[in-house]
């Protein structure tokens, strides 16, 4: 029997498996300084809108250039992966949160990488929110466009590490 504290309902953890997406992008929206980060993937299944922070999106594509790295066929081959699509949906699911970690995976037998994100506003034992999986390829492309859209924002210093331009930076140009 599960016992439930007076006035907390348990909270229900889903956890949604996109398997192989069709796009999986970032992108940056707003100007620099106030620009607002996510991630986007989809399949014919549904859509997925996944809100970050910069700072854990680049954390995430040098994660993915490490595990590339880490992760080459031996033979020195690039490995395709067929597609594994999503059963046929019922209705289309269209997935909005906020992540404030992600996971990386990878299948040795397949060659296939699974990228996991968790909702922030979950315990952090509980399951990730939503799961994908990724061939070698579209990992590359999206550890690119992720290094992308996080160098178009202000222009950093190299001291401090602070918005050149922002309020709290106080070293001045040599």
């Amino acid at each position: 029997m599960e016992t439930v504290q007076e006035g907390i309902a348990p909270m229900a953890v889903v956890s949604y498996e996109f398997r192989t997406v069709r796009r999986l992008m970032a992108e940056a929206i707003g100007v620099p300084g106030k620009r607002t980060f996510r991630l986007l993937a989809d399949n014919d299944a549904g859509s997925a809108i996944i809100w970050t922070e910069k700072e854990h999106l680049a954390s995430l594509a040098m994660a993915i250039r490490h595990m590339l790295q880490t992760r080459d066929d031996p033979s020195g081959r690039r490995r395709e992966l067929p597609e594994v699509p999503a059963p046929a949906p019922l209705i289309r699911l269209t997935l909005s949160f906020h992540a404030d970690r992600f996971e990386l995976g990878h299948d040795a037998e397949t060659g296939e990488f699974m990228l996991f994100a968790h909702d922030w506003e979950v315990d952090e034992t509980a399951p990730h929110t939503f799961s994908c999986r990724v061939p070698r390829a579209q990992l590359e492309t999206l550890a690119g466009n992720i290094e992308a859209v996080c160098a178009a924002g202000r222009p950093r210093c190299e001291v401090c590490g602070l918005p050149i331009d922002g309020p709290d930076h106080v070293h001045g140009e040599a």
